[in-house]
């Protein structure tokens, strides 16, 4: 390896240490001041919120090594090869989980149920799905750029396949509390 690729490589690594200690220390910063018993109390919404904060703070300061990542393979067609196809196939999975949504079903088997109530976590997926497969777009991707267009497609009906599902759906017995 070269010198320069080895330099990057230490940069890509240290770049994501920093995103990772940045965000492990303003979730420590901000439950600091917690006690024993409210941490025990609220460690459910405590957990969400200290997950939630940490890729705030950690999403963004990892662009920049995500970025160098992409400069060192931008030349390499089979990295885009297995890029591009491998966020149509996981894009795909959202077309399954529209299927299941929108699509009444007669006889449901149990795995069938199970993908259906847990469809609505893959539609949360999308947005950070569709950043994740934005580099392919890009011109050093150019013949594959197609696919990973289609897989853009993909999640962004999955998201209006679940708009379609809350819209359609009848919420009287949850409002009514019965």
């Amino acid at each position: 390896m070269a010198a320069s690729t080895l330099r990057r490589l230490a940069f890509i690594v240290l770049g994501y240490a920093v995103a990772w200690g940045a965000g492990a220390l303003t979730v420590w910063w901000h439950d600091r001041n917690l006690s024993p018993a409210d941490q025990l109390a609220m460690s459910g919404m405590l957990a969400f919120g200290d997950t939630a904060l940490f890729w705030a703070v950690a999403a963004p300061i990892a662009i920049v090594p995500t970025l160098l990542v992409f400069s060192l393979v931008r030349a390499r067609p089979g990295f885009w090869r297995v890029y591009a196809f491998a966020s149509l196939l996981l894009s795909f999975t959202g077309l399954v989980e529209a299927c299941l949504l929108l699509v009444p079903m007669r006889m449901p088997t149990a795995v069938l149920e199970t993908l259906r109530q847990a469809s609505p976590v893959r539609v949360l997926a999308a947005p950070v799905f569709l950043l994740a497969y934005s580099p392919g777009l890009l011109p050093t991707a150019a013949p594959y750029r197609r696919v990973t267009f289609m897989a853009c497609l993909f999640e962004l009906f999955t998201l209006g396949s679940f708009a379609l599902w809350v819209l359609l759906r009848d919420w009287t017995p949850l409002v009514s509390g019965s």
